[in-house]
């Protein structure tokens, strides 16, 4: 289910268990950024290699599209796993050829 030009990623749900989701994310150029005021999300690259920014602050670029400014960029590969905490920007922002991604999103627990 590899993604094509016209749409740089797309999302299979594995497992949608009330707040915990598990997707594979298959992208092959750059989405929008993210961020999840209340779940932190873990990334398990499964094939390809990507640079992911983390931190910064979310930004529109010129064609009104998601981005980071600022943040923390590295590069990840097969076999990488990423923890992003909650209210964490992040952002896919080089996929030079594809990568396939499990992500997992994993809420905030109320503490009492």
């Amino acid at each position: 289910m590899p993604g094509t030009p016209e749409q740089a990623m797309q999302v299979r749900r594995l497992l949608n268990n009330g707040a915990y989701n598990v997707n594979l994310e298959y992208r092959t150029g750059t989405a929008g950024a993210s961020v999840h005021p209340d779940a932190a999300e873990l990334f398990y690259v499964i094939e390809g290699a990507a640079t992911l920014v983390t931190g910064g602050a979310l930004a529109k670029d010129a064609s009104g599209a998601s981005v980071i400014e600022g943040g923390t960029a590295r590069q990840v590969a097969t076999g990488d796993i990423i923890m992003v905490p909650e209210n964490t920007p992040h952002w896919f922002s080089v996929v030079p050829d594809q990568v396939t991604l499990m992500s997992l999103h994993l809420p905030r627990i109320a503490q009492d």
